[in-house]
């Protein structure tokens, strides 16, 4: 006869006990150095992630000044661009009161605002990480809201007498060949330039927004 496979051996084998290994015990004094080598990483670390986060806001808020800075000097050249490039001519149908209505307070603006340019310029100069320039527009503040506040009530008023000086075709010609001169102004018109103190308040307040 055939010999039989012998059935297999469905118990496991036996465990075997392992040497167990030696603890060295861990005085008190070198837990306190574990514990004080981790506390100080985690100081480096979060220090290391607040002076980022420093870096990040003091590079922001200086890309923010600039701006504020760059586009103040713009305005402020745009304002004292107006009154000569449009008010040089001797056209009758383009009388001093027509000028007088149209340019309202804008001496007043141009000095109210070169105050603040040259704030602002001096902020820019002495910047650094504690350096704020929301103070400079904010000393301004009621000296801005005074001319402004004036030159808005006189606003619509320019406007209707603007549109019916450009039924002219004299004056119309005129103000056109004032636009395209002035290089400086890229070209723009006698409208675009009297409503720039009108956007010029709320533009502050974006700005600032922005530096927080």
């Amino acid at each position: 006869p055939m010999p039989q496979p012998k059935p297999a051996n469905l118990h496991p084998p036996p465990k075997k006990d392992l040497p167990s290994l030696p603890r060295s015990p861990v005085s008190r004094d070198e837990m306190d150095r574990a514990v004080l080598r981790i506390q100080t990483s985690a100081r480096v670390f979060l220090g290391v992630r607040q002076w980022k986060k420093r870096v990040r806001n003091f590079v922001f808020r200086t890309k923010v000044a600039n701006e504020i800075l760059s586009t103040e000097e713009t305005y402020v050249e745009s304002l004292r661009l107006i009154q000569p490039t449009f008010g040089a001519t001797t056209l009758r149908d383009f009388t001093k009161l027509d000028q007088d209505v149209l340019f309202a307070n804008i001496e007043e603006l141009i000095t109210v605002h070169g105050k603040l340019l040259d704030g602002l310029r001096e902020a820019i100069d002495n910047w650094g990480y504690q350096a704020t320039i929301a103070n400079v527009i904010l000393d301004n503040t009621d000296a801005l809201s005074e001319v402004h506040g004036k030159y808005i009530l006189s606003y619509p008023k320019a406007l209707i007498l603007l549109k019916s000086l450009e039924m002219n075709p004299l004056v119309s010609q005129y103000l056109a060949a004032c636009s395209v001169a002035e290089t400086k102004m890229a070209r723009r018109g006698l409208k675009d330039m009297l409503i720039q103190p009108i956007q010029r308040l709320p533009r502050y307040q974006l700005l600032l927004k922005e530096l927080g």
